[in-house]
């Protein structure tokens, strides 16, 4: 869906919104989730992991109006912490591993401690403004455990943030790991609203293998237990109905993103909601709402057509995975 809405009537409406990303985590790069409106967003990245930073693409913006990577590792505040490194660096964190979760499931590397690194740890404020970054309209989190004291030192990032998606976990893979409960209580508390849970993880104690797949294992099949996952957050829209200028700039930010996940009533919502649905109209000289209800159908034709492709796709590995179990 790469610029997807770039060749849409509500191109100038997110141009306008010039909605400001940031990836805390980024390892193997920015967050996809915006590429449907990438030419008008400027994205920030912090990597503290040294050899993952190297990796990152730096000079080239891709398909990003701006691409700036940082070499920051985000925390509760300053401070001197240490970056544990397993074995699978995308489970790199400044909490430590807890080796038990690691044996009673089937992802060992994801456990085992290769590189200890100290870092120097900022606050997300403080990262702000010392990297002169823009107020961000979108925050990303993806950082093993430390998401919670992250967004307990992001006080005015999150005053100034319409969206926020959080990799939250529901088993302690660290020591002292707040879960996905605690996450989603502060975010409720500050009148963010959970919008959707992205990319679920279940996982099992003896295999690898995902249902509905079955494997050569001892124990062929088994659904996995919840493990971890995005939730994905949107504020409050009763709070970007005010007229001031800085709010409506909010609530165009809030639509823009709501459409690049598809939540098109959503943004349909924020829109059709007076002054800003006449804003709109007198600046850009178009009704946004039949512009939505148009780039709707054709975003739902490509969403479907890919849900097609997935599907066969599927098929091969499914049909081995049926032959499997009546060859037993």
């Amino acid at each position: 869906m790469l610029n997807f809405f770039r060749g849409t009537a509500l191109r100038s409406i997110i141009e306008a919104a010039s909605p400001v990303a940031i990836d805390v985590g980024s390892r193997g790069g920015i967050d996809r989730d915006l590429e449907p409106i990438a030419w008008a967003v400027s994205a920030w990245g912090f990597e503290p992991d040294p050899e993952a930073f190297e990796s990152l693409g730096k000079g080239d913006a891709g398909p990003w109006k701006e691409l700036h990577h940082l070499p920051a590792a985000i925390g509760a505040g300053t401070g001197q912490r240490e970056l544990h490194v397993p074995r699978s660096p995308e489970g790199a964190s400044l909490l430590r591993h807890d080796p038990a979760i690691g044996r009673a499931f089937a992802y060992p590397d994801l456990f085992e401690i290769e590189r200890v690194l100290p870092v120097s740890t900022l606050g997300l404020d403080e990262a702000i403004a010392k990297y002169g970054v823009p107020a961000p309209s979108f925050i990303k989190l993806d950082v093993e455990g430390a998401e919670l004291e992250i967004l307990e030192g992001a006080t005015a990032a999150l005053e100034s943030a319409v969206a926020i998606k959080t990799e939250v976990s529901f088993l302690p893979h660290r020591l002292g790991q707040p879960l996905a409960s605690e996450i989603a209580s502060f975010l409720l508390e500050r009148r963010f609203v959970l919008m959707d849970f992205i990319r679920p993880h279940r996982w099992r104690r003896y295999s690898t293998t995902a249902a509905p797949y079955v494997g050569r294992e001892q124990i062929p099949f088994s659904a996995g237990q919840l493990s971890q996952g995005d939730y994905l957050f949107f504020r409050d829209p009763e709070l970007l109905k005010a007229s001031d200028e800085p709010t409506l700039q909010r609530s165009l930010c809030s639509a823009s993103i709501a459409l690049c996940y598809g939540f098109f009533d959503h943004a349909y919502a924020l829109l059709r909601s007076e002054p800003l649905r006449a804003l709109v109209s007198e600046r850009y000289s178009l009704d946004p709402l039949s512009e939505i209800a148009r780039a709707s159908r054709r975003y739902g034709r490509r969403v479907a057509l890919q849900a097609a492709r997935a599907h066969l796709r599927d098929l091969i590995p499914l049909a081995r995975s049926v032959f499997r179990t009546l060859a037993r």
